[in-house]
């Protein structure tokens, strides 16, 4: 019998646009305690790329001590619409922005996932959301990537980014 680990990731894109009137700090805590739903809900499955990879049997090697922990992971969206590919090694598109991990995350790995957030404000990464990356801040190494359906951010919205990366 063959033994093989099969890697998946999945990223849930939450897009929530901010009431006329009303100030983004105010909006945010309705977000945080589930009182707004999004205007709009993205799925899509991810890729691990060979440099994450690379990176992360490093670490259980002990070769590195490049934890994707709060402090050094960042969130990063770009704009290029390329095919996610495994020989890639970070966002592709002209614009991109990163940002820091959600507090409280990333999540205590569990059934063997473990989940990270980030938060792009009324001021973050306002053009097409064509592709993301969660990346060591550290070592400059993406564990993944995933293209998106390309939608445009505005200053008028926040959207939350969940990243979860595991096993199958």
């Amino acid at each position: 019998m063959e033994d093989f680990a099969k890697v998946r990731g999945k990223v849930t894109v939450k897009k929530y646009r901010i009431p006329k009137g009303m100030d983004e700090e105010t909006f945010v805590k309705l977000i945080d305690k589930a009182e707004v739903k999004p205007y709009d809900v993205e799925e899509k499955d991810n890729i691990w790329l060979t440099t994450g990879w690379n990176e992360i049997l490093s670490l259980i090697a002990g070769y590195s001590s490049n934890h994707f922990d709060s402090t050094n992971t960042r969130i990063g969206v770009g704009n290029s619409s390329t095919a996610a590919d495994a020989s890639q090694t970070d966002l592709l598109g002209i614009s991109k922005t990163y940002v820091t991990i959600t507090s409280g995350y990333p999540t205590t790995p569990s059934s063997g996932t473990i989940t990270y957030k980030g938060r792009f404000g009324t001021g973050d990464a306002n053009y097409q959301h064509y592709e993301l990356v969660v990346k060591n801040n550290a070592s400059s190494v993406c564990w993944n990537r995933v293209v998106l359906s390309g939608d445009t951010k505005t200053s008028s919205d926040v959207w939350d980014y969940e990243v979860t990366l595991g096993k199958a």
